[in-house]
């Protein structure tokens, strides 16, 4: 093949080294020590020569090495042929879609042979911010799959030629003049490559990169040239010859120059400078200096000390082979980059590798990951068969492990634990008297609360549970946060043990992802996303986070965590999040009783070993114990309860009981922050063991609503439903049944006092007043009408008990939850609507949201009309008689000031105070 003039001249300069679009080189004119040529493309002329130091005229410097400019330039009479497009080369991605286009020119530019010209789909020139991509890349991962060998060669032309031969070729565009992407790798798992190099020294290097890129995941990479002895031949000269493929040749690709029959006769020893990095051995990143690359060696180095793997959520980690038994990220300050880049000095006698290479070498670490068998990486603490194994957190892997046999000091981790930056070292346990003792002496609360405490921080090592939020509240004044640190900093130190709210859901997540146990400080309002992931860190659910350096890529961050609060207000608190609550609360510390923050780090300090022995020695006991514990109820933190039953076994105390007692008030606390709650739950009592069933509509009309409503009150039926179903589990927690069903009219609620919360309503109410009894026996009167049917003097309407008239063609009254029906028309006489009865349309279009049945009362057995499966199963007489009292008002839920209490209800509802 013909010979381009710049690479003529290049071929007999000596220290040649490629500076951007050009190269420099020692002049050969003057005696240069420094290389002070530089070599630049032209447009006239096929290069553009310039001399720094003695300012060498270029005739002078192609003269001294037996050249002139008419053995470089085309004579001026001979007209060179106008520039064609001579060939297009698709690159196509995984699925056949075109991305770019390639145009082989004829002649190209400056004087040069060939030049190409890369385009987009739409014809646009430049792929600047396009994917690269190989060519023939769906041939190629057929190949792959199909275990057929894939040929690396340096051109598009020559992949055409194999690819008609039946091979699977393929190449990079712009050939040696653009590097080999490390992306590259991902196509080329376990594939069988071989490299055919061009025979000059670019063709050499660039099959240099491309072996360094694909030997750590390939299955096997050779290197080979043309059997033709001839500079620049490629596999088309070597075709073009009459060889068969299996005759090209081996070649050595870290020889630092190619074989001396390859090179023309006039030629001198082609020398290149070598990079200063690679001084003392180590070898250059562009492959110039001798030996393999730097990215080559930190690659060598990391396979063969460390074990390369990938996350289960999809993170990078290596594990030393003969050391502690840490996952290192490979990516970040304390991570595999950082320790390579040590390794590589001390391998290579201070040598200093750059960042282009250790960026290189971390890409093709990150492919080997990805063929390897996933792992997990633990957070502080791991679950080891029957066993607990808890990581102290030294440099040197240290850990204690806890079983129903006791607890012992190890020198290396059984499983793999991984670090982050936010964690410190815990102190190793020793036996120093009691420990759990020295603890309660360092916080401020009673002997019950302590006890609790002490069941959360012993299930707070156990890893495979939710753990409830351990919440402490408090006034001003009470040593909350102290306590909190404390508390964190036993089972989990960090260099910021109390936190403050996250300002989104990545932030939350980076926090969680890198600490066992957090606290939140002061907290005063949690909006809805924030107590979301509260709960599904308590749960263990995932964050989907978009992968690093990626645009398109995801990561899913699972992870379960131990989490403290400290609040004054648990009412800030809202929704399922009160029932992941374990609430301790605190008294207000005299001023003579305060100490100073120094004296209780120094107690604390000193505590801390033997605090931990403590724990684990009551975790051990724990553990011992757990078979046999066994809950017959199973409130909603059901793993954690159990927990605590095992530590009263062992214990002998009752912290199960104030759990259970503290969860449900601090659901009540929640409800008490909830106005539209605190409506839901009167409006429910009021209706008696009947219950409600109504549309989110409905509520919203029936509800007491405040004449000024409040900013999470909802203004819709569909945020109603919303918030219905987001309070649905406080609301069971005291007593109030919750249900949900869809029929052809919508969705409608079913709610209804439980017959505990009911029996509690009626102790605390005066069942035997006046206003009571008449209540019940105008009930009565319309449960059994007189014979000559209801009239205007008799109706129900009439009563200020809410009952509807009886439903024409039946024996019994109505539904009982029904709403009196208003007439359609104007009273004359009374100037108002009045009462309506069966002969009026508004009672005549009185529809029931079930459909009606009869049956016998649940408590006195008479007959009574049922609506649907679910239903009222008591009589109008039975509700009648527990319902709640009537205000002189007349409307449910609505009383005057005083009136409450006269009925007998001590405290009095919320409405009571508003109203007086």
């Amino acid at each position: 093949m013909t010979q381009e003039p710049m690479d003529v001249l290049l071929s007999r300069l000596e220290r040649v080294r490629r500076v951007g679009a050009g190269h420099v080189a020692l002049c050969p004119a003057h005696d240069d020590h420094d290389p002070s040529l530089s070599i630049d493309p032209g447009r006239e002329q096929p290069f553009v020569l310039r001399c720094r130091s003695a300012q060498c005229e270029p005739a002078d410097i192609l003269a001294a090495v037996d050249l002139t400019w008419a053995d470089v330039c085309a004579p001026r009479d001979v007209p060179r042929s106008r520039p064609r497009v001579v060939a297009e080369y698709v690159y196509r991605n995984e699925d056949g879609s075109p991305e770019y286009l390639v145009k082989r020119i004829e002649p190209g530019r400056d004087g040069k042979a060939k030049s190409f010209v890369q385009y987009r789909p739409d014809g646009s020139k430049g792929i600047k911010g396009v994917r690269r991509l190989v060519y023939r890349l769906p041939e190629v991962l057929a190949a792959v799959d199909a275990g057929r060998t894939v040929f690396v060669v340096e051109g598009e032309k020559d992949a055409d030629r194999l690819a008609a031969l039946g091979e699977a070729a393929t190449c990079n565009s712009g050939g040696t003049g653009n590097p080999w992407p490390t992306s590259f790798a991902e196509w080329f798992k376990g594939a069988e490559v071989v490299i055919v190099a061009d025979r000059d020294e670019a063709g050499r290097k660039h099959a240099r990169r491309i072996r360094d890129v694909l030997a750590p995941v390939a299955r096997s990479v050779r290197t080979v040239q043309a059997a033709i002895e001839r500079d620049k031949a490629d596999v088309s000269d070597h075709l073009a010859a009459g060889h068969a493929l299996d005759e090209l040749v081996p070649v050595d690709l870290d020889q630092q120059s190619a074989d001396p029959e390859s090179r023309p006769a006039h030629s001198p020893p082609l020398t290149v400078e070598a990079d200063p990095a690679a001084q003392g051995g180590s070898g250059s990143e562009d492959g110039k200096g001798r030996g393999p690359s730097q990215s080559a060696i930190l690659v060598k180095l990391a396979r063969g000390r460390f074990d390369i793997f990938m996350s289960d959520d999809g993170r990078p980690y290596a594990v030393r082979r003969d050391g502690a038994n840490l996952a290192l990220p490979l990516r970040g300050k304390a991570g595999l980059r950082s320790l390579l880049a040590k390794l590589f000095g001390d391998e290579q006698g201070g040598g200093v590798p750059s960042q282009a290479a250790l960026t290189d070498a971390m890409t093709v670490l990150e492919g080997i990951a990805q063929s390897s068998e996933p792992r997990v990486p633990h957070l502080r603490t791991a679950r080891h068969g029957k066993q607990i194994v808890i990581d102290l957190g030294t440099p040197d892997g240290r850990c204690v492990i806890v079983g129903p046999d006791g607890w012992s000091r190890e020198p290396r981790s059984p499983v793999l634990f991984r670090r982050s930056g936010a964690m410190k070292a815990l102190p190793s346990p020793v036996r120093d008297g009691d420990g759990l003792a020295r603890l309660a002496a360092l916080l401020n609360m009673d002997q019950d609360a302590f006890r609790l405490l002490v069941g959360w921080l012993v299930a707070a090592f156990i890893p495979d549970l939710p753990h409830p939020i351990l919440t402490f509240r408090g006034e001003q004044g009470t040593g909350k946060s102290k306590a909190a640190q404390a508390v964190i900093g036993i089972i989990d130190p960090s260099g910021a043990p109390k936190r403050t709210a996250p300002r989104d859901v990545k932030s939350w997540a980076t926090q969680a992802f890198n600490s066992w146990g957090l606290c939140i400080d002061n907290v005063s309002y949690i909006p809805d996303w924030l107590s979301d992931a509260l709960c599904r860190a308590v749960t263990g659910d995932g964050i989907v986070d978009r992968a690093l350096y990626t645009d398109d890529d995801v990561v899913v961050l699972e992870f379960r965590r131990v989490l403290a609060l400290t609040t004054i207000d648990a009412g800030a608190l809202a929704g399922d999040l009160a029932e992941r609550l374990l609430t301790i609360e605190l008294s207000l510390i005299p001023d003579h009783k305060r100490r100073e923050e120094a004296e209780l780090d120094r107690a604390y300090a000193d505590a801390h070993a033997a605090i931990l022995a403590s724990l684990f020695d009551l975790l051990a006991d724990v553990l011992r114990a757990l078979p046999d514990v066994h809950l017959t109820e199973r409130p909603r933190m059901a793993d954690f309860a159990r927990i605590l039953a095992a530590v009263d076994k062992v214990k002998g105390w009752s912290t199960l009981d104030a759990y259970t007692a503290g969860a449900r008030n601090a659901v009540a606390d929640v409800l008490e922050g909830e106005p539209f709650a605190q409506a839901v739950v009167k409006l429910v009592d009021a209706a008696g063991d009947s219950g409600i069933t109504v549309s989110a509509q409905q509520l919203l009309d029936q509800v007491d609503a405040p004449d000024r409503l409040p900013k999470k009150w909802p203004r819709d039926p569909t945020r109603a439903g919303g918030q219905l179903k987001r309070l649905a589990p406080a609301l069971r927690a005291i007593g109030i049944a919750f249900a949900e069903s869809r029929t052809k009219r919508g969705r409608f609620y079913s709610l209804a006092a439980t017959p505990e919360r009911i029996a509690a309503n009626r102790e605390s109410s005066d069942g035997g007043s006046p206003e009571r009894e008449g209540a019940i026996q105008r009930h009565q009167r319309h449960q059994h009408p007189p014979a000559g049917g209801v009239t205007s003097a008799n109706r129900g309407d009439a009563s200020p008990i809410a009952v509807a008239s009886p439903l024409p063609g039946t024996d019994g009254p109505g539904d009982a939850d029904a709403p009196p029906a208003s007439p359609t028309e104007m009273r004359p006489d009374l100037g108002k609507r009045g009462s309506g009865d069966a002969g009026d349309a508004g009672d005549g279009k009185t529809h029931l949201l079930s459909p009606a049945s009869t049956g016998p009362c649940a408590k006195c057995g008479q007959p009574t009309h049922r609506y649907g499966p679910g239903g009222n199963a008591w009589c109008t007489d039975c509700r009648a008689a527990n319902a709640a009292p009537l205000p002189q008002s007349g409307i449910p839920g609505v009383y005057g000031p005083g009136e409450w209490a006269a009925a007998g209800r001590p405290g009095g509802p919320a409405g009571e105070e508003a109203a007086s």
